[in-house]
């Protein structure tokens, strides 16, 4: 009888124990990392928090996690780096012994650590490349010089760790970082976190043709810097030529601060705040009820956002920036603008109203580019790839 592989997972994302022993999690991937692995016993570790947190996403019973000691931000984490090491050590080193295969989404000093202390034990280990750490760390600390040197430290030793260690898979999200991490490794893999089965999509027959007179705008994603939703807000301000709701499904840290916004800009019988909504038929037919997908992000890996948006056949309109180009062919399936700028976003939600485009065309095209994405085929391509016992 051949021994099941023990599978440990690392991530920057933080935890939660409620009163029912529950742990939580802020991290959306660790629901698609769960399904993939529902059967599967899974040791994972990271930084316990005191407090809830919103969005939350609940582990399975199969889940065991192992606490570390809980940091704000991975720039404060840096600057008391040794100490916390000296506390969290002798945890590290049982999760990385009572692992086979270690499940990692490095973007920060502690992943590092455990990188190179699992490299030495010789350990498989699958990375998981969501984002541009340099751009990302960047955006969450307002651009700061000493963030912008972390940043680029992290991701160059994420670089030569994939280039020299033979015993690593990597998938990817986003042809921008796919092309960067294949050169540097024949074992990396572009991938999609989707959460929408092949039996959520609509039938292409169920796309008919609509009246764009007023626009029922939807965002659905955290509530944070880099998401682009104050130059959204901003733009839509500018609005007044026609007819128009937006709809802000999500949480996050900016959330007071975008509600203040929208009283300031006198747009609050147009802008509705829905809060956080887990993945669900509900979630789904929020997306169908709408006409316009808006992600105006300033940072993104492969956002699932706009498969899903995709699946439900509404138009997708997002910023070209991260793995969003490989989703989005220009007015083919969706349309494109350049982060930040005002103008051509405006313009093409003007091109929307006046429907003078074959949006009809387009949302097929969406609907049927969304079906490669589904979570069936992803999770047999993954699993495919890294062959576990």
């Amino acid at each position: 009888m051949i021994k099941k592989n023990k599978i440990g997972f690392y991530n920057e994302g933080k935890y939660f124990i409620d009163s029912n022993d529950v742990v939580h999690s802020s991290d959306i991937f660790l629901t698609f990392f769960q399904k993939i692995f529902k059967d599967r016993k899974i040791n994972v570790i990271g930084r316990l928090s005191t407090k809830k947190f919103n969005p939350s996403h609940y582990l399975d019973n199969n889940w065991s996690l192992i606490p570390l000691t809980f940091y704000n931000s991975i720039f404060k984490l840096l600057l008391v780096f040794p100490c916390y090491m000296l506390k969290n050590i002798k945890k590290i080193n049982f999760f990385i012994e009572n692992v086979d295969v270690l499940f990692i989404s490095p973007s920060g000093p502690l992943s590092v650590f455990i990188l190179n202390k699992t490299k030495i034990k010789n350990k498989k280990v699958v990375l998981f490349i969501r984002q541009d750490t340099r751009k990302l760390i960047s955006i969450k600390n307002n651009n700061n010089f000493v963030a912008k040197i972390l940043a680029n430290l992290i991701e160059t030793y994420i670089e030569k760790f994939v280039q020299n260690y033979s015993n690593a898979t990597v998938f990817t999200f986003g042809g921008e970082i796919y092309k960067r991490y294949l050169g540097l490794s024949s074992s990396t893999f572009s991938i999609a976190d989707s959460r929408y089965n092949n039996s959520d999509i609509l039938s292409i027959n169920d796309i008919k043709d609509k009246s764009y007179t007023k626009l029922k705008l939807l965002y659905v994603g955290r509530l944070a810097p880099g998401k682009g939703l104050e130059f959204l807000i901003k733009c839509l301000s500018k609005i007044n030529h026609f007819e128009f709701t937006l709809t802000v499904i999500g949480d996050g840290i900016i959330k007071k601060d975008l509600i203040k916004l929208v009283k300031s800009l006198c747009l609050t019988d147009k802008i509705i705040f829905k809060g956080y909504i887990h993945f669900s038929l509900e979630l789904l037919e929020e997306y169908t009820s709408h006409d316009v997908f808006i992600l105006p992000s300033f940072s993104e890996g492969l956002p699932q956002v706009v498969f899903e948006a995709m699946s439900r056949g509404i138009v997708v309109v997002a910023s070209n920036v991260g793995g969003i180009p490989d989703q989005i062919l220009n007015k083919v399936n969706g349309f494109l603008f350049d982060p930040g700028n005002e103008n051509q976003f405006l313009k093409i939600l003007n091109e929307i109203v006046l429907n003078r485009i074959d949006l009809l065309e387009i949302r097929k095209n969406a609907l049927l580019f969304s079906k490669k994405y589904a979570f069936e085929n992803q999770r047999d391509f993954i699993l495919k790839k890294i062959n576990l016992n």
